[in-house]
């Protein structure tokens, strides 16, 4: 869970609220502190298991904004967006049937299969 926690908060300060600079109540500047502090909330309300009850099942958008407060753009809304999101994963998906490989990771300029160890 420490892991976890840590990850997740190291991600939300650098990706997530890269672009958070205002409040949005007061419009006061948003400094890294704060950051940090409202990604380590989100991180433990995340890895809450008395509520969440599993790490192996996706939570929904709704609930993330709800429940946790995350502010989510939905792809749907930009269709350009959203069809070029749904062909990579169609992309991707038939790829890794092609590899018979269950779990890939993709980033810039690197692919990487994951086989089950046996």
């Amino acid at each position: 869970m420490n892991l976890s926690v840590t990850l997740l908060k190291k991600w939300l300060v650098e990706y997530k609220f890269r672009n958070w600079n205002k409040t949005e109540g007061r419009k006061r500047t948003v400094t890294k502190a704060m950051k940090q502090k409202c990604a380590e909330g989100i991180a433990h309300n995340l890895n809450d298991t008395a509520k969440w009850h599993s790490h192996g099942r996706g939570i929904s958008m709704e609930v993330l904004r709800q429940d946790v407060k995350l502010k989510i753009k939905d792809f749907r809304e930009e269709k350009a967006k959203g069809d070029s999101i749904r062909d990579y994963h169609k992309l991707l998906t038939d790829y890794m049937a092609k590899l018979n490989t269950a779990v890939a990771v993709h980033v810039i300029e690197n692919f990487s299969i994951m086989r089950a160890a046996r």
